[in-house]
């Protein structure tokens, strides 16, 4: 039998058809899409972790070679090294402290008086 594992098995059924084989299908599922696994999620993971990086003042080489040397070339001119200047931190942490002190006054206006029952 072919499942999905990146789906639940069906949630809502009896306790005598839970079976050994339901029980190993949904931790296989869980397994499946925990952030520690390989996948879709695991890879939007590695994005936040190195944007994290970013804003804490640290660089990921390997990722910075791709834009630096995409060819591979073995030169000297090629730095192994970069100083991080954090110059976008203090934009992005006023916007974090303007969207914390927006008031949350979200308001509603009908358009259409007879859609309303």
């Amino acid at each position: 039998m072919q499942y999905n594992i990146y789906s639940f098995p069906e949630q809502q059924i009896p306790d005598a058809s839970k079976t050994k084989n339901w029980r190993k299908r949904h931790l296989d599922c869980a397994e499946a899409l925990n952030s520690m696994n390989e996948g879709a999620i695991r890879q939007d993971m590695h994005v936040k972790m190195i944007n994290r990086d970013l804003m804490l003042g640290k660089l990921h080489m390997d990722d910075l070679q791709l834009v630096i040397n995409p060819d591979g070339i073995q030169a000297g001119y090629i730095p192994e090294k970069i100083q991080h200047y954090p110059i976008m931190n203090s934009k992005i942490n006023l916007l974090i402290g303007e969207e914390a002190r927006r008031p949350f006054d979200y308001q509603f206006v009908v358009t259409n008086p007879t859609s309303i029952t």
